[in-house]
């Protein structure tokens, strides 16, 4: 399968603009992209293949065996250049570039053109979205192919094709789909210009709130499996736990801590009142039997605590929390009146490794740890 350098670029803040600057734009980079390939390609020669994007575009640079490896990397390196130079004085366009290395699939589009596709187009663009204005982002497999001392000296300048390159930062996550990356946030200094910029990649864009049209029942089976598979700490917030053992039966490994919240008698009472007899809280003598016979059955060590709530929150809760790579995921269930618990509507909010939790996360967070304030540890009697 053959296999190709691929840049992938756009402008960053291009929907903002008007239709007549956002023409201007396009016109201008395609023009800019065209002098520096063609300079050296001959355009009737297939060595290099070029994807509009609407906003920007994807260069594939085909590796053929004849061609050094070297060669690949001064033409992306000497692309970065030209368009940082172009972009620099004619200040049309600010741009960002994602650069990866890998196989690609050859088709005819719509128009006949030759064209490629495969998963390398689509990593490429997820590379290129952990970046903002002016970052070079690079994949690992674009490093180890081309310039692998620069991942093993990360913040350290390294010569490589005549240029100075460093990885300023490097970034595991995953992005859309769930799906995980590595990326370099590159620095390229060449003819006294730096390409690139030292801010933070941008990693949080992953985070986010779901409202799902499915029932509670669903999402336990479809969600939750995979949530809790690999979390390792996980609180429970609620009235009836009769499912408790399924929930816990779908922690993995990982798991070092379950934390159990329960009303007390004071807050049982307010939820029977509350949801006019239609729900049974479970008790704390309950709860304990269904742990204990749980341990026993699975012979585990994670840590239980089961906790007391003397006043009713407005909703109920699963928190799961990959520890400090903050992989996460909230399911929030809210209480109507008069609704059994299994019908009411809720929400899911999911966030990556290294991403920042969704404010509406950091928002429910904060009132539950003030609930927290006042809950008692349960021991059994």
């Amino acid at each position: 399968m053959p296999t190709a350098a691929l840049l992938f670029m756009d402008v960053v803040g291009y929907s903002a603009g008007s239709t007549d600057v956002q023409y201007d734009t396009v016109l201008a980079l395609n023009r800019a992209v065209h002098y520096v390939l063609y300079s050296d390609f001959d355009p009737r020669d297939p060595q290099v293949i070029a994807l509009p994007t609407g906003d920007g575009m994807l260069l594939a640079l085909l590796d053929k065996d004849d061609r050094p490896r070297r060669d690949l990397l001064e033409k992306c390196l000497e692309l970065l250049q030209s368009l940082r130079s172009w972009s620099d004085s004619t200040q049309i366009a600010t741009l960002r570039y994602g650069l990866h290395y890998g196989p690609i699939t050859f088709v005819r589009d719509i128009n006949n053109r030759l064209n490629i596709c495969g998963d390398a187009v689509n990593i490429t663009a997820r590379i290129m979205s952990l970046g903002q204005a002016n970052h070079v982002v690079a994949s690992s497999d674009f490093i180890n192919r081309f310039v692998p001392k620069a991942g093993q000296s990360v913040g350290r300048w390294i010569e490589a094709a005549g240029f100075r390159i460093m990885a300023a930062d490097e970034v595991n996550t995953r992005v859309k789909h769930n799906r995980r990356i590595t990326g370099y946030n590159l620095v390229v200094e060449h003819d006294e210009m730096k390409i690139g910029n030292l801010e933070e990649l941008d990693i949080n864009y992953y985070a986010e709130v779901r409202h799902p049209a499915i029932s509670k029942e669903k999402s336990r089976e479809r969600t939750l499996p995979k949530i809790l598979g690999e979390v390792e700490e996980v609180t429970f917030v609620g009235l009836a736990y009769s499912n408790l053992p399924a929930l816990l039966d779908m922690l993995g490994d990982r798991c070092r801590e379950v934390l159990v919240c329960i009303p007390s008698e004071r807050a049982a009472k307010q939820a029977v009142k509350f949801f006019a007899g239609k729900v049974n809280p479970t008790t704390k003598k309950e709860v304990l039997a269904l742990l204990s016979g749980w341990r026993s059955s699975r012979q585990s060590s994670i840590i239980h605590k089961v906790c007391q709530y003397s006043q009713l929150p407005p909703f109920g809760a699963l928190l799961a929390e990959r520890g400090e790579e903050l992989h996460g995921f909230l399911h929030v269930s809210m209480y109507l009146p008069n609704i059994a618990p299994e019908d009411t509507p809720f929400m899911e909010l999911v966030w990556a490794n290294t991403a920042k939790p969704p404010e509406l996360y950091r928002f429910y967070l904060a009132y539950l740890r003030n609930l927290i304030a006042g809950w008692t540890e349960v021991v059994p009697d």
